[in-house]
């Protein structure tokens, strides 16, 4: 933080000079000093992902070769950081000298065009080659002196090898001369073969024929794989010059290297277990966990992949809109990889609160990690059955396809589809249905989940609400019924099974849930209605990137934080179980507050860009003039955000019920209410300029004054960032929406 903050000292033309770009990197065409600072990040980077995976870890430091181990590795990684910053600041601070001595020059930039890049350096071939050595050598010493480290060593890099791998196998896709055919195989043959036939012949002198089968059925799919990515390395070799380029630069270099930060980060979070010497059995399940996770992640890019080894024109034939998703015109391959999907990254949500978890059998967690690696697959192998379709209908075809036309039309959506507003029915009255149960058996483990399900239902309701904005039909009836359920019924019930427990209070408190329910559905009914008068583009990008994908987005997280409790939940004494009460209130909270600024985050878009009004500027937040009420919002939104810091951090505690949780969680709760009702209230009364109203307080996007007047561009930019009560939308891509759930649901 310090560095980015000095930096801005120095004039931007030579801090872009010292930025070491994408492409000479690929290239390692690098200066010493880039070559420093690359390394430097690369281990301080790596170190820092190293601490953050085991945070919390419980070691023990009356172990002196622990403790050694652990400052030496805290002062590695301080000198990396401070070798770069003193590296760039001399080199820097030296520049602006020179130009005040010899007079500014002109702001000039550097190009990085130029021609595209074809093929990688053979530092990165070079690369794979010594990965897959030293992860075959790992094997064989594992094999040879049995022992738990090296066994730990060998496994927990697997992933990060493969994807080192892959990286070295695509680097030079056009060359395919005999001798670097042979030295792919050759490389193959050390990575794979090797390993698996040295761990396959270990197997057997332990007479253990179900490892040797195992090892032996591996191989063979690692051969099939090599095989089919030999094929798909050719036929990439094929693509133009400037479309190679892309597949290189964004999809193999940058996308891999993006996906093993959050794998080092699962990887050195598995050795969380081992460092604090737990049983191997425990911390077997906890490795299994990591590396079903791991998987899931280089699914997740081979997907990739496979979508950029085509040509422009024939992947945009296949690229889905966001408007035929929100319709549901699409088909039925298609919807059966996007579930196929949704169950990888539920099962790797779920391993990953596994992990800390110490009580789980091994059956049930490679259950768990077969169904998620199954989905994954099918989904993979229908990604790329679908892309050589393509391509061989393409090849066969003699017409030349046209590119797709930017400044083509495109098709606007005033509804969302039957299908959307069943699956949000459905949801919101499973929490109905489970209050019912609750009040006949009155089992308290029905009520905790009750609790865990009630932000998942709020925001299916608040979503249903937006579904069909223009529908005073049917879709309004049922929107009255789901309501009623969830509203009404729910509370209701509670209110029964409270009073057959002879819990007075409660159920009093229950049944005053009613009125606040009633509110905040009137007040979404005069959004609902203002929704429906939006222009068609407008509503059409409100449906598409603010109720479904800003909807689907803010889910992720809430089912994390259940998986969260739920992990807790199991693995003690069952949902009964006192221990786990700290972890299951910071996560019910959690998602609460989550799902109040999914909400509040997509009721802003309800009003159009005129009726707005003039953008909040950041001299306007420092300087603090603000109206009473965006004080007033300010004030609770940042007691809100420094309550989910302390829940967040006593996720995963177990112990005696701690009141400060329940405290300070309600505290905040009640907080972030009174800030959306505010702005509730606000966007319900907003009028077009001219008219009456305030208008210059609803829902202020952030941004310099300088750009007030690039308003759209601001806002198309991807995230959500609520400071002191202060909301800034930025719009979602579809790619983006891909990734954030990834990354919400994973990490």
């Amino acid at each position: 933080t310090v560095i980015m903050i000095v930096s801005g000292v120095a004039p931007k033309r030579i801090i872009r000079k010292h930025i070491v770009p994408i492409k000479r990197l690929m290239k390692m065409h690098l200066t010493l000093g880039e070559l420093v600072q690359v390394l430097c990040i690369a281990v301080a980077g790596g170190i820092g992902l190293f601490f953050l995976g085991n945070y919390g870890v419980k070691g023990d430091f009356s172990n002196d070769a622990e403790e050694f181990f652990f400052a030496a590795v805290t002062v590695t990684g301080c000198v990396a950081v401070v070798v770069t910053a003193v590296w760039k600041a001399v080199v820097i601070h030296s520049e602006v000298i020179s130009d005040e001595k010899a007079g500014r020059e002109p702001e000039s930039t550097r190009t990085l065009t130029g021609e595209p890049l074809t093929e990688l350096s053979m530092f990165w071939v070079g690369l794979g080659a010594l990965a897959a050595s030293l992860f075959t050598g790992l094997n064989i010493a594992s094999a040879v002196i049995n022992s738990r480290i090296t066994k730990i060593v060998s496994i927990s890099s697997a992933p990060v090898v493969i994807v080192v791998f892959v990286i070295s196998v695509f680097a030079q896709p056009r060359k395919h001369d005999r001798l670097t055919m042979n030295l792919l195989r050759a490389y193959f043959f050390i990575f794979a073969g090797i390993s698996e036939g040295v761990l396959g012949a270990r197997a057997i002198s332990q007479e253990n024929f179900k490892w040797t089968v195992i090892h032996a059925v591996r191989l063979a799919i690692d051969a099939v794989l090599f095989h089919y990515g030999l094929r798909a390395r050719a036929a990439i070799g094929r693509l133009p010059d400037s479309e190679l380029h892309e597949f290189l630069t964004c999809h193999l270099f940058v996308g891999g290297f993006k996906m093993l930060a959050p794998i080092l980060f699962i990887v050195f979070r598995s050795l969380k277990c081992f460092i604090e010497r737990e049983a191997e059995s425990r911390c077997g399940n906890s490795n299994a966990c990591a590396l079903s996770i791991s998987s899931y992640l280089i699914i997740w890019w081979f997907l990739g992949l496979a979508q950029g080894s085509i040509k422009k024109e024939w992947r945009d034939q296949l690229d889905l809109s966001i408007e035929k998703v929100v319709t549901m015109k699409i088909s039925w391959r298609k919807s059966i990889e996007g579930i196929l999907l949704a169950v990888m990254v539920a099962c790797g949500a779920f391993l990953f609160a596994l992990m800390t978890s110490k009580q789980h059998t091994s059956g049930f967690v490679m259950t768990v990690s077969f169904a998620g690696l199954i989905a994954g697959i099918a989904c993979f192998v229908s990604e790329v059955y679908t892309v050589t379709k393509e391509q061989v209908r393409n090849r066969s075809s003699n017409t030349q396809l046209e590119r797709a036309d930017p400044t083509r039309a495109v098709e606007r959506v005033d509804c969302c589809s039957w299908w959307y507003v069943g699956a949000a029915f459905v949801l919101t009255s499973s929490y109905t249905l489970l209050q019912l149960t609750y009040a006949i058996v009155l089992d308290d483990g029905l009520l905790m989940v009750g609790y865990m399900l009630l932000p998942i239902a709020g925001g299916c309701m608040v979503i249903s609400g937006y579904l069909r904005p223009k529908d005073e039909g049917l879709g309004k009836k049922i929107l009255h019924a789901q309501f009623f359920l969830f509203g009404v019924l729910a509370a209701v019930l509670s209110c029964i099974a409270y009073l057959r427990q002879g819990q007075t209070l409660l159920a009093l408190a229950t049944l005053g849930r009613i009125p606040i329910w009633l509110v905040f559905y009137w007040l979404g009914l005069k959004l609902r209605r203002k929704a429906a008068q939006l222009q068609p583009s407008e509503l059409s990008d409100f449906l598409c990137r603010k109720v479904l994908l800003g909807g689907i987005s803010g889910m992720a997280p809430m089912v994390f934080f259940g998986f969260e409790a739920l992990s807790c939940i199991t693995s003690n004494g069952g949902l009964t179980d006192d221990s786990c009460k700290n972890t299951s209130h910071a996560a019910l909270f959690l998602s609460v507050y989550v799902a109040m600024i999914t909400v509040v985050s997509m009721s802003s878009k309800v009003i159009s860009r005129a009726e707005r009004g003039a953008a909040l500027t950041y001299e306007q937040v420092a300087t603090l003039k603000l109206s009473r009420s965006q004080k007033l919002q300010g004030y609770c939104g940042v007691f809100a955000a420094i309550a989910s810091m302390y829940l967040f951090s006593v996720l995963g505690v177990q112990g005696k019920p701690n009141k400060a949780i329940t405290y300070l969680g309600g505290a905040g709760f009640f907080a972030l209410a009174f800030s959306s009702l505010i702005e509730g209230y606000k966007l319900s009364r907003s009028t077009s300029p001219g008219g009456s109203g305030e208008l210059s307080t609803t829902t202020t996007t952030i941004m310099p004054p300088a750009n007030q007047t690039e308003m759209v561009q601001t806002n198309s930019r991807n995230g959500l960032i609520m400071a002191g009560g202060l909301m800034s939308e930025r719009r979602l891509s579809l790619g983006g929406v891909g990734d954030n759930m990834v990354v919400a649901g994973m990490v």
